[in-house]
């Protein structure tokens, strides 16, 4: 990093979203402590500038082709995203916490890292600089609070760089004068170059040193004074086509949809071991979501919904045996041990451990795939990345260890409650039969000498684990793969329902091929 170095150098830069050019050789130069704004209509590449300069895009990634230099302080964050804060249009804070843990976030984060106390004093200095409460749940509190600590977060960051997504987006002119206020008194106080992108210049000339235009037709940055700012901005507008591709139509999108996410399934299959082993940034921040997805797999009412499905399993199971028995009065003092027997095998190597995991994959799946598409269409994600963090590191390895750590509880769970279920529906259809004799029946077939355990566990233990590793596998790659709207939400729990089951059962086929 040099000294003398501006805070943010473009050189050369072309970037192209699928089939469009949004930038060539574009240039731009910001020095140490100015505010500069970037205009230009909706659609011109304003954003993708923006996350470019960010690092949250760069020449890897998928649908886009960057050339050229980004540097800030010297640094090359085309291919090394550097220390760029990033308020978001929509905050993207993180709406379980208190406005304290998303700052804390930040802070636990930053490279060099601080002493406790000195995290904690700067956590205060910030939030109460800002005028903001530290225990509030940021969920509860209003736009322009929820505004301050994104701001808040971004500086704990220690950014070289702070910018702003159209911070002013929406908003009425009262409100838009605070928020121009807020962005400049920021920048002075801290001395923090400040980038701002906007397509509304009102209200923010008056804090800019300088404003630049992002012309589309020219793809070019173009400097412009600021009093012919707004009427030069207005010859620009002038709406450009969608960097989205045309979605295909009906089957053939149905289709290529699908092969595209299981693609990434069976990649995610792979990937996902590297992450068995938790490489967490901060070991504390790691901890907090494991035991959040935790709780969501193998939590209080998780485990008593496993432990009903478990007594459901072994009435129904149970019951019918006896009372479709043919000739009953007649087959049951001959069979009733073999029968017993058979039921106790089939519950704990069979029904319970194919109806879990489907169950599994319905409830845990689903929950699991709905926090990540929450997370992905609040941009959670991409604020991690702002603030160093791969979000696989914490939500990927927190998503396996869960499931891995929960599945082996349920299915103790859920067998208790079948041979509970069992025991009850045997007293009732063989009176005459004592409970002593019932368990002897029962574990006949799963007696493993020499060891506590049950026989078969091993089999047991592993078709739940793969089918469970699998289930979390397919509930993080649609849960974190790419949506804007609610309905993206819905179909991606839908998805993670239909494949992870298929997964399953898919798994059940296979283990009962090579186990009997």
């Amino acid at each position: 990093m040099s000294e003398n170095a501006p805070a943010l150098a473009v050189g050369g830069l072309t970037v192209r979203a699928g089939p469009r050019t949004l930038l060539e050789n574009a240039d731009l130069t910001v020095g140490a402590g100015e505010i500069v704004l970037v205009a230009g209509p909706s659609g011109g590449g304003k954003s993708v500038l923006l996350k470019i300069v960010a690092g949250l895009i760069d020449a890897g990634t998928e649908g886009f082709e960057v050339e050229g230099n980004v540097r800030v302080l010297g640094e090359d964050v085309v291919s090394k995203p550097g220390r760029v804060g990033l308020v978001f249009q929509d905050f993207a804070l993180f709406d379980g916490m208190t406005a304290a843990r998303n700052v804390g976030f930040a802070i636990d984060h930053r490279r060099p890292g601080l002493a406790r106390a000195e995290g904690d004093a700067l956590r205060s200095e910030l939030l109460g600089g800002l005028g903001l409460p530290e225990d509030a749940p940021v969920r509860s509190l209003s736009g322009g609070q929820r505004q301050r600590v994104a701001i808040a977060r971004a500086l704990a960051y220690d950014p070289r760089l702070l910018a702003y997504d159209e911070p002013t987006s929406g908003l009425d002119p009262a409100m838009r004068d605070a928020v121009a206020k807020r962005i400049e008194s920021t920048c002075r106080e801290r001395g923090t170059t400040t980038l701002v992108v906007t397509h509304d210049l009102r209200g923010l000339l008056g804090i800019a040193d300088r404003v630049v235009l992002l012309d589309p037709g020219a793809r070019k940055l173009v400097e412009v004074d600021a009093d012919e700012a707004e009427a030069r901005l207005d010859e620009l507008s002038v709406e450009v086509e969608s960097t989205r591709p045309t979605p295909k139509a009906g089957v053939l999108r149905g289709v290529a949809d699908f092969f595209a996410m299981t693609t990434r399934i069976f990649e995610g299959l792979g990937q996902a071991a590297l992450h068995l082993v938790p490489r967490w940034p901060n070991a504390r921040w790691g901890l907090r979501f494991l035991r959040l997805y935790l709780r969501a797999v193998a939590g209080p009412s998780a485990l008593l919904y496993f432990f009903m499905a478990g007594l459901v399993i072994g009435l129904v199971a149970t019951y019918f045996t006896f009372s479709f028995l043919p000739y009953r009065n007649f087959t049951e003092p001959l069979i009733l041990d073999d029968m017993v027997a058979a039921s106790g095998f089939g519950l704990h190597r069979i029904l319970v451990p194919l109806l879990l995991t489907i169950l599994l994959a319905a409830r845990a799946g689903a929950a699991i795939s709905a926090d990540l598409s929450t997370r992905v269409v609040g941009r959670q994600l991409e604020a991690m990345q702002t603030l160093g963090v791969d979000p696989r590191r914490y939500l990927l390895t927190g998503v396996l260890w869960a499931f891995l750590i929960g599945t082996p509880v349920i299915a103790v769970l859920s067998f208790i409650g079948a041979r509970i279920a069992a025991a009850a529906v045997f007293s009732v259809m063989a009176p005459d039969q004592s409970m002593y004799a019932w368990s002897a029946m029962f574990h006949k077939l799963l007696e493993e000498p020499g060891t506590f355990l049950l026989a078969g566990t091993g089999w047991v233990a592993a078709k739940t684990l793969t089918a469970a590793f699998g289930i979390a596998v397919v509930a993080h790659a649609e849960g974190a793969a790419p949506k804007d709207s609610p309905e993206d939400v819905a179909r991606s729990i839908t998805k993670t329902v239909i494949r992870a089951t298929a997964f399953c059962l898919l798994v059940h086929v296979v283990f009962a091929l090579v186990e009997f």
